[in-house]
């Protein structure tokens, strides 16, 4: 029911697989669906480009291009051409890092290549319920308009609940879950019962919607703080975006830095953010995050990455 009420998804209980946290779901497809030596692609930049787990599984990474409206679909074909990719892994709501929005056009257009190339495409929806407060709801997941099975589906309660929680799930055939559920079986003997049974309950009340609400209007504050921080503090030295949702501020240094001098000279400063090279972005970008700081110390982190940014353009 929560995923037909809140995400247009209808899946059967035997189309669900419960993991523990959308990361073991993403090592249960790498370890069970793809062999050394295969090819994946993904967006560039990408989350996925900082998780060990497709380096160590032996495959091979393709960028997708993305604009202002995500992945840029038709690279499928070339990619495929060229190096028979075996798989698309897509984050189409609030992308991390950049933050953007597949188009609902570009979802339908993204499966049906997929469809067409007879190639599992694997949608990461981690973000997909962080709306910020007065952001227009963006559209379905590409799941929810899957008819054929192609799609698999991988969300979370981390970022809605809790990181501890470690309650996720992948939504697919029953054949692919089936396959799925015995690795897992043998690789950890179920998610705890304690977990599953806490999150059923909370996503069964009202608690979620009001979670959502919560966490909707918080966010949007949090952004709000670091926007105008960074307005006040960042202007000389770099552009961003505001997405609708997520966590997550991506931005770009009008003069591009050495990012390991750069970072080091941050935490001298007592202030941290994320290389854009950790997603397999060019020089020059960073990732900052909104979410669990008070106001306060949101405006001095950014006082103080301008002040590191300063030291080096007398």
């Amino acid at each position: 029911m929560h995923l037909q009420e809140n995400y247009g998804i209808h899946a059967s209980p035997d189309e669900i697989l419960v993991t523990s946290g959308a990361q073991q779901a993403l090592h249960l497809i790498t370890l069970c669906l793809l062999n050394p030596g295969d090819a994946i692609a993904m967006e560039g930049p990408s989350y996925s480009y900082s998780l060990p787990l497709f380096s160590s599984a032996g495959l091979r990474l393709f960028r997708l291009p993305m604009d202002e409206n995500g992945i840029v679909p038709e690279a499928v074909y070339e990619l495929h051409r060229e190096h028979r990719i075996r798989m698309v892994f897509a984050n189409p709501t609030y992308h991390n890092p950049t933050g953007t929005i597949l188009s609902k056009a570009r979802r339908s257009e993204l499966l049906d290549i997929c469809q067409e190339l007879r190639l599992p495409l694997v949608e990461d929806d981690a973000y997909g319920a962080l709306t910020l407060a007065g952001s227009p709801k963006p559209p379905k997941p590409i799941k929810a308009i899957d008819k054929t099975g192609a799609v698999l589906y991988v969300g979370s309660l981390s970022k809605t609940i809790a990181p501890g929680l470690r309650i996720g799930w992948l939504v697919g055939p029953r054949s692919v879950v089936e396959r799925l559920a015995d690795a897992k079986q043998q690789m950890d003997f179920g998610t705890s019962s304690v977990s599953q049974q806490f999150a059923r309950r909370f996503v069964e009340r009202k608690s979620w919607n009001n979670q959502q609400e919560r966490m909707s209007r918080y966010l949007l504050e949090q952004q709000q703080t670091m926007v105008r921080a960074m307005h006040k503090h960042l202007s000389d030295y770099a552009v961003w975006n505001e997405p609708g949702g997520s966590y997550h501020i991506w931005c770009r240094l009008l003069a591009p830095r050495d990012e390991k001098e750069l970072l080091d000279d941050a935490i001298r400063e007592g202030v941290v953010f994320t290389p854009g090279s950790v997603y397999g972005a060019e020089a020059g970008w960073l990732r900052l995050t909104y979410s669990w700081e008070c106001p306060a110390n949101i405006e001095e982190g950014v006082r103080r990455i301008q002040k590191v940014l300063q030291q080096k353009k007398r």
